[in-house]
């Protein structure tokens, strides 16, 4: 008979504490204050007990779950997004009722993410895909009376079941040609030319499959049909979140995957021409854009073509490039939806006109922001896209290098549109009240996207590690 044993309780405490966390906001829906604290003190524990895999890896549950450095790494910065979106949705106006519901699943998308980095067996994978995107469906429907909410979130449900019942085939092929469903298993197989032909049409099919799953959940093209409607549809706290934290769990699958499928040309290829095809058409698409959040949308789509390309690659200094570039994604989207939801009703440019004279506060914090996801020095932003432009030309991939660089000066475009709103057009809204709460939210963000462009080592030799360098 199998027992539990204590350190697989302790692999998965940050999970077990969050889940707890989650059924009290269900079972006794506090008032939003207490939901917050008891909130917050559920990510705090699970932060806590994320450290140990640092110290130790630990591989639970007959193989089928994998705690080490680098998923402890990915789950911090998803345990971060979830406490900075956590102050985003108590300051969202469009979020009135249902507080603690909404927190609640909010916290299962994050124990979603949390399983799908640590998971070596394919059904544990799809289950945790699952438990992150059913969730998401609900949330980008919440607001009530909203029919653009409802649009979104049944476009989001419908894409999303068709990707996540793509994947589960595109796993059930894989098991079919290995006869396993265990990460490990299937390594052993790829590795082995006389187990398996990674040249055989079922191989291929499979892994096609599998990618069309990865993708749906990186809002990448041509996958990305549900990503405008969807973010444009949820209020701006949602659409944040749902923006970051698939992103997280999906490149960290990916990352894991490389290693498994590395053989392959047929996977790197794929990831590859993905890649430049989100990078170019996210920044393309996202010109004309008049909606905040819409604009936002594809420009999650062209950044999740930039990490895409570092992930192309298939290298350990490519890996650590897309945690680095993760970690500043990560404040970057979630501080410019943050300012987005303090300080426009209808997430309109022209909502933004004057900003600087209104409140300089918030004009200041999100021209970093925008610096940064341009990649303008000396913020996080060029620092990433640095690191993937080295990952890139060690492989001597300069086409892909040229196609980033270019992209990067287009989004300049459409970033300065909203630049030049806050500063040189005049409007008529009133100064933005703002808790101090919010403003140290705010001003950290800020803060960190100038020490991950300039004090960067820090932050990069923790990746490094975690990336297995």
């Amino acid at each position: 008979m199998y027992s539990i044993a204590f350190s697989e309780i302790s692999a998965v405490g940050g999970e077990i504490s969050l889940l707890a966390v989650a059924a009290l906001l269900l079972l006794f829906r506090p008032k939003k204050p207490v939901a917050v604290l008891l909130t917050l003190l559920g990510i705090c524990a699970a932060l806590l007990l994320t450290l140990a895999p640092w110290k130790n890896t630990l591989d639970v549950f007959s193989g089928t779950y994998h705690s080490g450095k680098l998923e402890a790494y990915l789950k911090d910065i998803a345990l971060i997004a979830g406490a900075i979106s956590l102050f985003l949705l108590k300051d969202d106006k469009k979020i009135k009722l249902h507080f603690s519901e909404i927190v609640s699943l909010l916290i299962f998308m994050l124990c979603g993410a949390m399983i799908i980095v640590s998971a070596r067996h394919l059904i544990l994978t799809w289950l945790a895909f699952e438990l992150l995107s059913v969730p998401a469906y609900a949330l980008v429907g919440s607001i009530p009376s909203s029919s653009k909410g409802t649009e979104g979130g049944l476009k989001y449900a419908v894409f999303g079941g068709t990707a996540s019942a793509t994947m589960l085939y595109g796993f059930s092929l894989l098991y079919g040609a290995v006869g396993s469903l265990s990460y490990s298993n299937i390594q052993f197989a790829f590795s082995n030319s006389e187990i398996v032909s990674l040249s055989s049409p079922l191989i291929i099919i499979s892994l096609v499959m599998i990618i069309v799953g990865i993708m749906f959940k990186l809002s990448a093209a041509p996958f990305h049909y549900w990503v405008p409607d969807a973010l444009e549809a949820a209020s701006p706290s949602i659409a944040g979140f749902i923006s970051v934290v698939p992103k997280i769990a999906g490149f960290g699958l990916l990352i894991i995957l490389n290693s498994i499928f590395y053989g392959s040309a047929v996977w790197l290829s794929l990831i590859y021409a993905v890649s430049i095809l989100s990078m170019t058409f996210g920044n393309l698409a996202a010109i004309h854009q008049n909606n905040l959040q819409r604009l936002m949308a594809y420009s999650t789509i062209a950044h999740a073509g930039y990490m895409l390309a570092a992930a192309s690659l298939g290298t350990q200094y490519g890996s650590f490039a897309i945690l680095y570039y993760l970690t500043v994604y990560t404040f970057m989207n979630l501080g410019a939806f943050y300012i987005i939801g303090l300080s426009s009703e209808h997430s309109r440019i022209d909502e933004l006109k004057g900003l600087s004279a209104r409140t300089p506060f918030l004009s200041f914090c999100m021209a970093v922001i925008l610096f940064s996801l341009t990649g303008l020095p000396p913020f996080g932003g060029l620092t990433g896209k640095l690191f993937i432009i080295s990952a890139a030309l060690m492989k001597e991939q300069h086409l892909l290098v040229g196609v980033l660089i270019i992209n990067s000066v287009i989004s300049l475009y459409y970033y300065a549109r909203i630049l030049k709103a806050m500063y040189f057009e005049k409007g008529e809204g009133e100064k933005i009240d703002i808790s101090p709460i919010s403003q140290t939210v705010i001003a950290g963000i800020t803060a960190m996207l100038l020490i991950l462009g300039i004090m960067w080592q820090a932050i990069g030799k923790i990746a490094e590690i975690a990336a297995g360098i």
